[in-house]
This record gives structure tokens, C-alpha cells and sequence, in this order.
């Protein structure tokens, strides 16, 4: 989705998208808000994730459903205040993950079978969780 009275959705389901992915800032002038439902579903050759740099509030559910070869996410900025249900769903290889003190909402199954991950700190502003 974009912000600032815009709002579009696109989606990489199942492509052939591989590599390091950073999240721009800024999409066509518009301010990057959220990343929507299902936006990288099942993208499994997504080896990092990097949100630096952007306004990012919302991850949607879905969001990395299956991304199997995601290992590490960088820089989830402190605008995020929602993890929405199986994001990182199936992210084999995510070995840990560092959340923003702004997260107040991790949605169900946000990391159900991530069978790698062995460091999650869930930070105290976190009131919902599932």
C-alpha cells in the first residue's frame, strides 16, 4: 500500500524474485506505509530483507508466507506497530529477528514453523499477540 490519499497493492507471489530485497522509501513519489497481504508469498529465493530507511507501519499478513530462503531482516524501522498473521510463516532459514519497541500487535502464527529461529525478543509494547 501507498500513503499520503494513495493507495495501490503489488505482488511478487511465487516469482522468480531472488536475493537481497530492500524496501524503498518511496514508491513513484509516494511515502512506502505498509507491505501488503501476501506481497512476497512464497518467494522462497528471498535470502534478506532491509527495511531501513522507510515509514513503515504495517506488515501484513502473509506478508513472507513460505519465504524459505529469507535468512535475515534488517533494520525493521521503529514505525512498525503491526506484524499481521503467518508473515513470516515457513521462513526456514530465519535464524533470529530483533522487533521495534513500537510493535503493539503480532499477529496469529507470525512465525509458526520457522524451524531455524532460536532468537526472538518480543519487546514490552507488544499488548496483542494473535
Amino acid at each position: 500500500s501507498i500513503g499520503t490519499g494513495a493507495s495501490s497493492n503489488a505482488t511478487t507471489s511465487g516469482t522468480s524474485l531472488s536475493g537481497a530485497i530492500t524496501i524503498p522509501d518511496t514508491v513513484d513519489g509516494y511515502t512506502v506505509t505498509s507491505i501488503g497481504n501476501s506481497a512476497f508469498y512464497q518467494c522462497s529465493k528471498i535470502t534478506s530483507l532491509d527495511l531501513s530507511g522507510t515509514q513503515v507501519t504495517t506488515i501484513g499478513s502473509g506478508a513472507f508466507f513460505n519465504c524459505s530462503g529469507l535468512a535475515s531482516i534488517l533494520n525493521i524501522p521503529n514505525s512498525v506497530t503491526t506484524i499481521g498473521g503467518t508473515t513470516f510463516y515457513q521462513c526456514s532459514s530465519l535464524t533470529s529477528i530483533t522487533l521495534p519497541d513500537s510493535l503493539t500487535t503480532i499477529g496469529i502464527y507470525a512465525f509458526n514453523n520457522c524451524s531455524s529461529l532460536t532468537s526472538l525478543t518480543i519487546p514490552n509494547s507488544v499488548t496483542t499477540i494473535g
